[in-house]
């Protein structure tokens, strides 16, 4: 039997309710769109109202909404009634001491940051709408994520690429799903494509779980999807086979039918493009009751010949599956390694394709999963991978939300919120990516180190000579960081050196914290940023020594580099500028007329989900027969605003993309409703067609309280007729004192 270290930590995490790996139903899922981009902003200069709009009033609003959706109030409320609760800061008598020695000069062993910074998507919201995953690339590029884990690509779930003419040929549509991996690879990212599930159109009426009868019609599909991306030059890519078929959910077949399912896949991979790369089996746990990867070892040590490049399994360290400790921390790679052994084959790469904390999803706004409780935890997870070198990549779940895609909060497992804001784990994974490309001597002593529960990595970077020291503390008790770094790699006269601190905890870099108050509308939110806590260029004798202050459940980062600039007096801060808001966030909403329900509501448009969604597709006025017509939509910011852009995000599910985006149009402001200017004038916009990129009006700055949207020619929503749609619209401006 083997034993499991395990962390005990004194925290109480909130019960799960769901599996993280649970698919969609698709008849629940939006299909998806198109990859957005941005049209080039463009300038005006404000002018009396024009021709092109209504020169009499337009009548008082038919409708209006006050009352905003169940997402966060208001900063005019917020104080009174904050939407989520923030973790309690626990009060009781501090840690001893941690002492943290550092020794730069040593060389324990490379740093492979692309081990740990990688991430795995699941089934469903992120590709119910191709929109979302690729709006989140460049902020996955910027934190080093290097490897996505793709689940759903053969079936009809989400990119539909596969269906069967009259005459029951098999035809091919890559458009939808090369929004999703083209765009991502051109953003340097690799794709891990897991090939689940069965194709409808195989044997249409069956369940896409259970595995495809006719073998060599699944080897051609799969030769196909390979084939495509190795004539696009994406030659080499991993592919996986199937997702956690140990679980009947995903997989009714038993374990012959697996090995059968992998070695035809892994021989149509292997045909159309020899430099690929093919494992499984996906398991969702090592030693799940019923794994497929060691029957699958067993056939392939039994037949060498069958190609396997990779092993891979998923790890989620919570053994109850309830989101609550305890987590333990042993990876399993080498239970792995060991079952490759025993069938009498060479080492293989080892893959987690999925891990976290806890499978458990949904278990309410302020899980540890989505503040710096989780980001803490999560360090020590990260950390223990260190352990076990067989570990190749391991991918974490998920790099964006949307198992509730019309809330921004819910306990999901991502690194980015549905809206983009960056949650504290996304901002772990900022100083990971930091970390240097070696691995120096780190000696830690004091209490609740045994588990690695409060303790530290340090790191140096052999191009740049900084040296990087990361110390987390995972527990409800705060406690003083003794740090002294001997050793430093100085490079320049004078012997000095910026240091440099980052902190996560509660009220920094910690977006929930703004959540939770209610600030709203802010494009970074105040305390969402991995911002520096202290800087200070030093004077270095033999060692740097410090005394830092941990709260519970933190993590801090220190950066020390080469300096030549003047020592300072002491340590220097500089708040970051704060940059532009969006003031119509949460803002009521007045409009001609609107389809109310079915996903469709006036306070959508402002409720920063820029995405057509389930239970949030955005606004829609009435449908009419004819596109000239008058539809307009009224925001009322509370109180004069200075404002220089509006955004209008058209609606992006798939088969409407830009379904309803206004052809002619003015934006317009007022002060008190009497006197409307014309900010933005367009006639015979095309939106960048085909009409999914997100349409950036800039213009000169001015007050206004209410911003006004009037359509006066319609655009088509496919063949039902005209109307004016949009997922979002912002008013931006920066803030002034």
């Amino acid at each position: 039997m083997r034993v499991k270290k395990v962390l005990l930590v004194g925290v109480v995490l909130v019960a799960a309710v769901a599996c993280v790996a649970t698919p969609p139903d698709p008849q629940s899922e939006l299909w998806p769109g198109p990859t957005g981009g941005s049209e080039s902003p463009e300038t005006a200069s404000p002018t009396v109202m024009s021709m092109a709009t209504p020169t009499a009033p337009l009548p008082t609003p038919t409708i209006t909404y006050q009352s905003p959706l169940p997402t966060p109030a208001s900063s005019a409320t917020a104080a009174a009634s904050p939407t989520a609760t923030l973790p309690p800061t626990p009060t009781p008598e501090a840690l001893n001491p941690l002492v943290v020695n550092v020794d730069a000069t040593t060389d324990v062993a490379p740093f492979d940051k692309g081990r740990l910074l990688n991430g795995a998507v699941g089934g469903y919201a992120p590709l119910a709408n191709l929109n979302w995953l690729p709006g989140a690339y460049d902020a996955l590029a910027a934190i080093g994520v290097e490897m996505l884990r793709l689940d759903h690509v053969t079936d009809e779930a989400f990119c539909r690429v596969v269906w069967r003419t009259a005459d029951g040929t098999l035809q091919y549509d890559f458009s939808r799903l090369d929004r999703v991996v083209v765009t991502m690879l051109q953003s340097g990212i690799e794709p891990v494509m897991a090939l689940s599930y069965r194709p409808a159109t195989l044997e249409p009426g069956g369940d896409a779980t259970v595995p495809p009868t006719d073998l060599s019609e699944w080897a051609e599909v799969v030769r196909t999807f390979v084939g495509h991306y190795r004539d696009l030059g994406y030659s080499g890519l991993y592919w996986e086979v199937w997702n956690e078929p140990d679980l009947e959910f995903f997989f009714k077949g038993d374990a012959h039918q697996y090995v059968e399912l992998y070695v035809a896949t892994s021989q149509a991979v292997k045909e159309a493009d020899p430099t690929a790369r093919v494992g499984g089996a996906a398991d969702s746990s090592v030693d799940s009751p019923g794994g497929k990867l060691r029957p699958l070892l067993g056939h392939i040590g039994a037949h060498p010949e069958v190609p396997l490049d990779f092993v891979s399994y998923h790890d989620y360290s919570d053994p109850d599956g309830d989101g609550q400790p305890p987590f333990t921390l042993d990876w399993d790679a080498d239970v792995i390694a060991t079952m490759v052994a025993e069938v009498g084959l060479e080492p293989r790469e080892i893959f987690v394709t999925e891990y976290n904390l806890t499978p458990a999803l949904a278990t309410g706004a302020g899980a540890p999963t989505d503040t710096h409780v989780g980001a803490a935890a999560l360090a020590v997870k990260m950390f223990t991978l260190l352990e076990y070198p067989q570990i190749s990549r391991a991918f974490h779940f998920s790099p964006i939300e949307g198992f509730r895609p019309a809330e921004v909060f819910s306990g999901d497992l991502g690194l980015l919120t549905v809206n983009y804001h960056r949650k504290a784990a996304y901002n772990l994974f900022q100083m990971i990516a930091w970390l240097g490309d070696r691995q120096v001597t780190v000696g830690v002593e004091g209490e609740n180190t045994e588990g690695f529960a409060s303790y530290a990595l340090a790191t140096r970077d052999s191009t740049s000579q900084s040296v990087a020291v990361l110390i987390w503390n995972y527990w409800d008790r705060g406690r003083t960081v003794d740090l002294s770094v001997s050793g430093l790699p100085i490079a320049v006269e004078g012997r000095r050196i910026e240091v440099t601190r980052y902190l996560i905890d509660a009220e920094h870099a910690n977006y929930f914290r703004d959540y939770a108050l209610g600030l709203r509308g802010y494009t970074v939110g105040p305390t969402e940023a991995l911002s520096p806590v202290e800087s200070s260029v030093v004077e270095l004798g033999d060692a740097l020594v410090r005394r830092i202050s941990l709260a519970p459940y933190s993590v801090t980062l220190v950066l020390l580099t080469p300096s030549d600039e003047a020592p300072t007096a002491g340590p220097v801060v500089t708040p970051a500028p704060e940059g532009p808001r969006n003031w119509a966030a949460g803002a009521p909403v007045a409009v001609d007329s609107a389809l109310d329900g079915d996903g469709w509501h006036p306070q959508a448009l402002v409720d920063e989900i820029a995405h057509s969604l389930p239970n949030a597709y955005g606004w829609s006025s009435a449908v009419v027969g004819v596109p000239e017509q008058v539809a307009w939509a009224e925001l009322d910011l509370g109180v004069p605003r200075e404002i220089d852009t509006v955004r209008l995000y058209p609606r992006d599910d798939q088969g409407y993309e830009g379904a309803g985006f206004p052809v002619d149009f003015a934006i317009q402001g007022a002060v008190d409703r009497d006197a409307w200017t014309d900010l933005v004038v367009r006639t015979a916009h095309d939106h960048g067609a085909p009409g999914r990129q997100v349409q950036v009006f800039t213009f000169t700055p001015g007050l206004y309280r209410y911003v006004r949207l009037v359509a006066t020619r319609l655009g088509a929503v496919g063949d039902e007729g005209y109307a004016l749609q949009l997922a979002e619209m912002t008013a931006e401006g920066v803030a002034r004192q």
